[in-house]
């Protein structure tokens, strides 16, 4: 079985009812005893290691059942492990759809599994991205392989990698495979046909058109006058087609680039708010107003990608601001003080547009990174807004850590594509104003106790703001 791979020793094993339990080095798998005896049919579901948090591999013959509780206890090298697997195994998983991208530099392509996905000459390397939506949010261990047309089938081992690069193929017919090794031990298998296509110089009607050309070019010197000036006004035609073309080109491409970045954010806001949630979630007794803000701010931004769009308006982006403020004074920042701007300014600014994320995502990094490191009251956060003729001025100032100390701690690492996917998509909505949207970080900006310490982000935002995405 693709799971129980020969790369990977079986480590322990024991049983569980018409199951065996077997830990292959970095895999806890289930073998269904009946299926394989009576049918000879291999049923393999696995714990994934996701779900579980494995930090190493299975000691060898440290798997035991218990006869108590139905549950089955086995170790790393480093972690005791105790899996609830009557529990488990009553679970009623999923089956997930794959959603492929196919990226060749700044180009981003989805291909299906129901038409031929052609693709122009010169396209020879590329990148192929496995995505999934799952209710369980776990990922799925996967296979895959890219064959030429009648060629044999080779898939890789299965794993979690989710990504894949092939470099210098040549011109032709391919078949992409996938199977998906679900979690009730079914697997899944999808093809995709992918069409390269060949240089219009290795394409038979190519030399025809060039010997075509070259007898209209000895009739054309016969004609070279009378013609002339038809010629150049074509010439002419042509260029500014193509200059034309060229334009809609890069205007859809930076549309397309900015859909990408904004449907990034999405997850990346749930997944933060998630996190900070936190695996204890059932001992804190504010859970349900934690997850009404957070239900709240799921439902703007899920609304809003619905239209398409990169901007919404300024109140809905003060409400995700408010929520995540709410939810870490509740979490972990007990004795959080703010200073917020007053209602009457914020609304009459409120149907001014933004980018998702513009505010939210220094106002989570204050609390995250600066705030939440600090040992000593008083943890304040300040937010200033202010508004002229043409544009509105935010500062959001904490006297957190700083981003240099904050930098040098444990929790950095878990994030940080929010900030730089604000700063793409800024980057590319300032092509179609201008007005430019400028973002400001400042450090050391707060002192206290004759220290210089926290961060001050300002951000200058053009009221008469537009995103790219429609002709003005």
């Amino acid at each position: 079985h693709p799971l129980l791979n020969n790369d990977k020793a079986i480590t322990s094993l024991t049983t569980y009812k018409e199951w065996i339990v077997v830990a292959n080095y970095d895999k806890v798998c289930l073998l269904h005893k009946d299926s394989l005896i009576k049918f000879g049919k291999l049923n393999v579901r696995y714990l994934n290691p996701q779900e579980a948090n494995f930090t190493s591999f299975a000691e060898q013959n440290t798997m035991l059942t218990s006869k108590t509780d139905s549950s089955i206890w086995f170790s790393t090298s480093d972690m005791l492990y105790q899996w609830n697997i009557k529990e488990w195994l009553n679970r009623k998983w999923q089956h997930v759809q794959p959603f492929i991208l196919i990226t060749n530099g700044n180009k981003i392509d989805t291909i299906f599994n129901t038409t031929q996905n052609k693709f122009k000459a010169g396209f020879h390397s590329f990148d192929i991205k496995i995505n999934y939506l799952s209710d369980d949010n776990l990922p799925r261990y996967l296979a895959t392989a890219l064959v030429k047309e009648s060629d044999s089938v080779q898939l890789t081992p299965a794993a979690l990698t989710d990504k894949f690069t092939f470099n210098n193929l040549a011109a032709g017919k391919y078949n992409f495979i996938v199977e998906v090794y679900e979690m009730d031990g079914t697997i899944q298998r999808y093809s995709y046909s992918i069409l390269l296509k060949k240089f219009v110089y290795q394409q038979w009607w190519f030399w025809a058109l060039v010997s075509f050309a070259l007898l209209s070019t000895l009739f054309y010197l016969f004609n070279l006058k009378r013609k002339k000036q038809l010629a150049e006004q074509v010439a002419k035609t042509k260029d500014a087609e193509l200059l034309t073309f060229k334009a809609e080109q890069e205007k859809l491409l930076a549309n397309s680039k900015l859909l990408t970045l904004s449907s990034q954010f999405r997850p990346h806001f749930i997944l933060n708010a998630l996190n900070t949630i936190g695996a204890d979630l059932d001992d804190k007794p504010e859970a349900e107003s934690v997850l009404s803000r957070l239900g709240e701010s799921v439902n703007l931004i899920f609304n809003h990608s619905r239209q398409q769009k990169i901007l919404h308006p300024f109140e809905n982006e003060w409400q995700l601001v408010q929520n995540v403020i709410h939810i870490h004074r509740l979490m972990y920042l007990k004795e959080l003080q703010t200073i917020l701007p007053n209602d009457t300014l914020l609304h009459s600014i409120k149907d001014f547009n933004i980018p998702l994320g513009l505010l939210q995502i220094p106002v989570e990094n204050a609390l995250l990174h600066g705030l939440s490191n600090k040992a000593n009251a008083p943890w304040l956060l300040t937010i200033n807004v202010a508004a002229n003729e043409g544009d509105i001025i935010i500062e959001i100032i904490d006297n957190g850590v700083g981003r240099k100390k904050s930098a040098t701690l444990s929790n950095y690492t878990k994030h940080g594509t929010g900030t730089k996917n604000i700063s793409d998509t800024i980057s590319i909505i300032n092509q179609f104003n201008n007005d430019k949207i400028t973002v400001n970080y400042l450090d050391d900006a707060v002192e206290e106790n004759n220290q210089l310490v926290g961060t001050k982000v300002i951000i200058v935002l053009p009221k008469n703001l537009k995103d790219g995405t429609t002709n003005a």
